[in-house]
């Protein structure tokens, strides 16, 4: 009971942002309510637990960045988004360590994702066509951005749309790897897939877009052999999808999709003044290219130091030719800007570190945690995941993968689980004897 507690807090601080109020500086949210309500039988449960050292290490960085960054700088501008990201990790350390005692429960929290997904993919589209209001923040109120279908961007229960979209889009291999692993009824499957593709084309995130069609392929295409049959069936789901809502828009989907090609070929083309609108004012498309080379360039000019948590918005305005006032929407440039050389060597060491290796791992598994691991880092080329809530889903998701499908070394005795239809399973025996079990992880 504990263990499904802890997989269903989880799943819920990722999708579900609300702020009660602000006091002193710090958001009370419902993220860090819900940890301090389960922070006492953490301590009680975890108290004799123990969790790799190599997880650790990366945590003792990722802080030592910040307090390096605030005591050169003289300043905790970012505290609060810190406070987050530290709650984050540990609910991710406890998941990642509970996958080797259990294995059965990562796909407890695949399928708890998943649920909670398809609900926020139904908000999002309720929000897209203004039936219901955006209730994440103390107000009740945010501001409402219309998208390239002419209607309002979901959210679901986030506050950006583009972090929403990435949630629903990581969803997907979920969705895919529950497929192969346990039953699952024809209508649920697609009936959540179509769900979960809405979601995103309600959130009218092009990132969102870009990934979910990536991860299809990804799945499809890049592990074994190419599946035509499956590749066929994703080009008619995305085109009954997609074809309402470009009935719906009158044709504005299609224009602002052409508008966003020739504004990105004219700056490329002809400098940044080319990607004014009509009104003279920057697109979003140009303000992507003056973040990123700006970004680059202020960065350099502290290559050692940064420019320190908080600081990264002044400093790219700083180095703009046109006066833009946003952060870098890309993570490693972000990361870069704010810790400096420092910053950028802790995201590579990050990424080696969260490698999905294929030693003694179950196909499925390794398909799943390399999938989500490509997506997930795409993803930073598009946001500024820095201090965020969703910074150490890796270790969840990817190691966490590679830990409940590991397979036992042979010649040692192992404690027995048995693994799906057509899937190598094992049990207790001293040469790793392999035999085909139930659709469902059991422990015997």
């Amino acid at each position: 009971m504990y263990d499904k507690l802890l997989c269903m807090s989880f799943v819920f601080i990722m999708f579900f942002e609300y702020t009660f109020f602000t006091y002193g500086g710090i958001d009370i949210s419902v993220q860090k309510l819900v940890f301090m309500l389960l922070l006492p039988i953490i301590i009680v449960y975890e108290r004799r637990s123990k969790f790799p050292i190599s997880i650790l290490v990366m945590f003792t960085l990722f802080c030592s960045l910040f307090l390096y960054s605030s005591i050169v700088h003289n300043t905790l501008s970012g505290f609060a988004l810190f406070i987050s990201s530290v709650f984050s990790y540990f609910f991710s350390t406890i998941l990642f360590a509970k996958f080797k005692e259990n294995p059965r429960l990562f796909n407890f929290l695949l399928a708890s994702w998943i649920s909670v997904a398809v609900i926020c993919a139904f908000l999002a589209g309720l929000q897209f066509f203004d039936i219901i209001g955006y209730y994440n923040i103390s107000d009740n109120i945010i501001f409402r951005r219309e998208g390239i279908l002419g209607f309002y961007r979901g959210v679901g229960f986030k506050r950006d749309p583009n972090f929403a979209a990435l949630l629903l889009v990581l969803s997907l291999p979920a969705l895919l790897y529950l497929k192969l692993r346990v039953k699952i009824i024809n209508s649920v499957y697609y009936f959540s897939h179509a769900m979960l593709l809405f979601g995103v084309i309600f959130t009218q995130s092009r990132m969102g877009i870009i990934l979910y069609l990536l991860t299809l392929f990804l799945w499809h295409c890049s592990f074994d052999k190419v599946n035509i049959k499956n590749i066929l069936k994703i080009l008619l789901l995305g085109i009954i999808v997609v074809s309402p809502a470009v009935f719906i828009s009158s044709g504005h989907f299609v224009e602002k999709l052409d508008e966003r090609f020739v504004e990105l070929a004219d700056t490329l083309k002809n400098g940044i003044y080319a990607g004014l609108n009509e009104d003279g004012n920057i697109t979003s498309t140009t303000a992507r290219y003056i973040l990123f080379t700006s970004g680059i360039e202020v960065a350099n000019e502290k290559f050692f130091t940064g420019w320190g948590v908080g600081n990264s918005v002044e400093a790219i305005e700083s180095a703009s030719p046109i006066s833009i006032n946003n952060v870098a929407h890309n993570t490693y440039v972000e990361f870069y800007i704010i810790f400096g050389f420092s910053g950028a060597l802790f995201l590579i060491i990050y990424l080696l570190y969260t490698w999905p290796r294929a030693i003694n791992v179950m196909d499925v598994e390794l398909r799943f945690a390399r999938v989500f691991y490509v997506i997930y880092f795409l993803s930073f080329l598009f946001l500024s995941n820095v201090f965020t809530i969703v910074f150490w889903m890796p270790i969840v998701f990817v190691l966490g993968a590679i830990r409940a499908g590991s397979i036992p070394p042979a010649g040692r005795v192992t404690r027995s689980f048995t693994i799906g239809s057509n899937i190598p399973t094992f049990s207790d025996s001293q040469n790793g004897s392999m035999s085909v079990g139930n659709p469902l992880l059991k422990s015997q």
